[in-house]
């Protein structure tokens, strides 16, 4: 497997464990609060993934004394943006599943 795909999923992964678990403690203790933190649950685990990998990635572009390190890193980036948006949807979908199930127990 590709290393970029080992990193989606390993982010995939900890978005799921993250908001899951937020969602759920959310539902049980504050059910007023679910609809706002359904769409703002899912966005940590992206952002924080997404900064550390691509302030890593142009920091290495740079040690390599590359020519055209900035043209080289905008495919990257718009890459990592599809993937935020992409990670953040699923986040509010399994988020709101989650909500789902808790207040139907």
């Amino acid at each position: 497997m590709d290393p970029a795909a080992q990193i989606f999923f390993l982010m995939l992964a900890a978005q799921f464990a993250f908001t899951g678990l937020l969602m759920w403690s959310v539902a049980r203790r504050f059910p007023a609060r679910l609809r706002l933190y359904r769409f703002v649950a899912p966005a940590p685990v992206p952002i924080f993934c997404f900064a550390m990998a691509i302030t890593g990635f142009l920091a290495w572009m740079r040690q390599q004394h590359l020519p055209n390190w900035d043209e080289a890193s905008t495919g990257i980036v718009v890459r990592m943006a599809v993937s935020y948006v992409v990670l953040w949807l699923v986040g509010v979908v399994w988020g709101s599943l989650v909500a789902r199930w808790t207040r139907r127990r």
